[in-house]
């Protein structure tokens, strides 16, 4: 029977064995191997190739062996060797790589806390910066407040003694009038001529304007001519004015509630007006209507002070 043997992954074709001899026996015991390996050999456990017959041709330098277990023990140690070495370097691969990784972690968090420090310290320095300028604010606006109610309070005492000279200058105009109207009535003294396109009734001139302007234009242009915008103090002076008007428009009077809302007073003496001739639901409050208007028919309204009308000047004749 012949029997192949493996050297390597190369298949050896099959030895013809030979019936054993009486000279020398084989003994098919252990594993074969061919000549040329790294493992040591023992002297009686080698079988020559003259010991396999003589029917095969051979290589000097190929001989089977048996293989020894001390060397097998010995490669099996060396591939342990090697495995735990592998193992070892793998482990020192992964720490290395666990290591990097909480570095790269550490610095992150680093960075992170960083920048949650940096920005809390920002915030702290604008909420102090904000606080500070608040409180300057605050005090600015205090100043500000009091300086403002300060003023007012001035204008406010200057108003009120100015109505108060006022007050007393047409008094005594009233007075001096009446003085002078009672001397030119017992001495038959007759009144002076009313000024060109001024129209004459009783001791008194009146002037109806052409053109229009506002309430406080009216007022100036009349105080301008040494009059004030007319008042009405009977039924014959409120006739002869409607007559007067009749074919020229709307004209300003001289009566407004600017100082008090709902107090009527005419601007010549500052008295209330105790004669008047209101339309139907006249005067309105509010609005902002706080002048005096007549009518081509006579009537009285309010309206607005900035709206431009003609209107009426009276002048007092002195004797």
């Amino acid at each position: 029977m012949a029997h192949e043997i493996q050297h390597g992954n190369r298949m050896l074709p099959p030895l013809p064995l030979k019936p054993p001899s009486s000279e020398m026996e084989l003994h098919p015991t252990g594993i074969y191997t061919f000549a040329g390996a790294s493992a040591s050999h023992h002297p009686s456990e080698i079988d020559t190739p003259k010991s396999l017959g003589d029917g095969g041709v051979y290589d000097d330098a190929d001989f089977v062996t048996q293989t020894d277990p001390q060397t097998q023990q010995c490669s099996s140690t060396e591939k342990n060797n090697n495995m735990e070495m592998q193992k070892a370097y793998s482990s020192s691969q992964a720490a290395k790589g666990k290591d990097s990784r909480k570095m790269h972690m550490f610095f992150l968090y680093g960075m992170m806390i960083t920048c949650f420090l940096m920005l809390a310290a920002v915030i702290f320095l604008f909420l102090t910066k904000y606080s500070a300028v608040s409180e300057e604010l605050k005090e600015l606006h205090l100043n500000n407040t009091e300086m403002t109610t300060t003023v007012l309070k001035g204008l406010d005492d200057i108003r009120t003694k100015q109505d108060i000279i006022q007050k007393s200058l047409r008094n005594d105009l009233t007075e001096l009038q009446g003085i002078i109207a009672f001397l030119c009535k017992h001495m038959s003294i007759s009144y002076s001529a009313c000024p060109p396109k001024w129209r004459a009734r009783e001791n008194a001139c009146y002037y109806f304007s052409s053109n229009t302007k506002t309430w406080s234009e009216s007022l100036s242009y009349c105080a301008g001519q040494s009059a004030h915008l007319a008042s009405v103090e009977s039924d014959e002076e409120q006739a002869f004015l409607r007559d007067s008007i009749s074919t020229k428009g709307t004209h300003w009077l001289g009566t407004t509630d600017i100082e008090r809302d709902g107090k009527w007073r005419w601007s010549e003496d500052d008295k209330l007006v105790t004669i008047s001739f209101w339309d139907i639901g006249e005067p309105k409050k509010g609005y902002n209507k706080d002048c005096g208007i007549m009518y081509p028919n006579g009537s009285w309204a309010a309206d607005a002070c900035s709206l431009p009308y003609h209107w009426i000047c009276k002048k007092r004749l002195i004797c």
